[in-house]
Parts: structure tokens; sequence; C-alpha cells
């Protein structure tokens, strides 16, 4: 069964952006320069001389301020990588990392930033940043969809899979449905019909919108034979899509396949 996109799978490297609309680049610089100065330094034109990464958080810093400086670091290095810019975000997150070496998601932003660049190099050495958050944080669970999205591209579908499961099923966590909505897919990659019925039942129930729990449940029960709850969610969809000018190849097959 093909999927609505082959590389539906996503990170979460946008969702760090929690500044980018009302917190600019210039003010997040603006940001760090002030808890800077309360360390006795001048940010500069990105001049400061930074701690060696290797060390643990810099006793220049208190552990509150070096926590902000690695939180605003990261910032910025994810604003980078939305404009494709991986030198400067790559600087930032060594910069982040050497006020503090233990702050979980620079490492995941890390592996982000390295998978990106797509090297065979930097898409090997990827996954140590990304083990490297989980064993610092476990319960960051943007770092486990990242992760999962890291081993499905890689092929490594059940390893994606638990990554994917801990993940959708984490109470509180706001990219859920985005963690569920990978599962479900990454089922479809491994033949997993059972479980990934169960998963996009599972996003319908916390998303009656949603689109491609929709789209491929369609699918899902058209393949067993059960044609009037095919026929009902399809209906759904279709209202879904009403206002769209161009309708996607596969919901036109389904129509066909429902004699609709």
């Amino acid at each position: 069964m093909t999927s609505i996109a082959q590389n539906y799978l996503t990170t979460e490297r946008i969702s760090w952006l929690t500044l980018s609309r009302s917190f600019g680049l210039a003010s997040t610089y603006k940001r760090l320069a002030i808890v800077m100065a309360t360390t006795g330094f001048m940010l500069g034109c990105q001049s400061v001389t930074y701690p060696d990464a290797q060390h643990a958080a810099s006793p220049l810093y208190s552990s509150g301020q070096a926590n902000e400086i690695a939180y605003i670091r990261t910032q910025m290095a994810a604003q980078y990588l939305q404009h494709n810019q991986l030198d400067n975000a790559k600087r930032q997150l060594e910069r982040a990392l050497a006020a503090n070496e233990t702050y979980a998601p620079a490492y995941d932003m890390m592996g982000i930033l390295l998978q990106t660049e797509g090297s065979p190099l930097n898409i090997t050495k990827a996954e140590s940043y990304f083990q490297k958050a989980l064993i610092l944080q476990p319960q960051l669970m943007k770092a486990r969809n990242n992760y999962g999205v890291y081993l499905a591209q890689l092929g490594r579908y059940e390893e994606a899979l638990i990554q994917f499961e801990i993940a959708g099923a984490a109470l509180g966590y706001e990219g859920r449905i985005k963690a569920l909505e990978n599962l479900g897919v990454t089922a479809l990659k491994v033949d997993n019909y059972e479980l990934a019925t169960d998963t996009f039942v599972r996003i319908l129930e916390r998303d009656r919108n949603n689109f491609l729990a929709h789209l491929e449940l369609v699918d899902l029960l058209i393949l067993s034979n059960q044609w009037q709850q095919a026929k009902i969610l399809y209906a759904e969809m279709l209202a879904l899509v009403a206002e769209q000018d161009i309708i996607h190849p596969r919901i036109q097959q389904q129509g066909a396949k429902l004699s609709l």
C-alpha cells in the first residue's frame, strides 16, 4: 500500500521555533546579550570566546544562566536551519553545548542538522546525537519522534516503530498526533495493517479532521472488504477537501473502487 507521500515522515525541527514569529533572530541575539551581560561578557559580533564543548557547563555561568544560553543558542540554530544555513546552525549548537553540555534539545537539533546535511559521514554521526539526547532526557518526545524519522529513513522500520509508539502514547505531548501519523505510515511500510489501522483510528478519535488518517483508513477498509465503513469515511474525507481545486489521485482511485 502506497502512502500519500513517500517521505511523509516528519521531524519536529520547526516546532523548536517558538520564537520565530514574535521573537525574531535579532531579538534572540538581544536576549542572549542580556543573559551574557550578567556574566560580565559582551556578545559583540559572535566573537566571544567560548569554553570547549567537551567540558561540562562553564563555571563562568550559573546553572540557570547555562540553561538559558543553551536554550537561546538552540533556538537560533533552529532558525538558521529553517533557512538552510547549516554552518551557522552548527556553530550555534556548538556554543549551546559549550555553555551546557547536558542540554538534551541541542543534541537532538544537532542530529537533525547532520541528517539534513545528508552526507554519509554526517548521517552516521547523527545517530549518536539523537541517542545522547534521549539518554540525557528520556521524556523528550520530540527527540523520540525525530530519532524515529531518522531510523525510518534508513529503512530501520522496526526500531522506528518503537520510538513512534512511545511518543504517540505520551499524554500531554503536543506533537502526539504527528508521532501517531509517523507510526501509522511506518506500519504500512512493513505491511503491519493491524497496527496501521489501529493507529489511524486513534488519530481520528483525537482529530476527526485529520486528512491522512482518512485517506489511509479508506484504503485499509477497502482492503479488508469493509465497504460500508469505507464509504462513510470516504464521504467525510470528501467534505474535508471540498474546497480544493485539485483532488489527489488516490481519492479518485478510491472513489472508483467504491463506485462513487
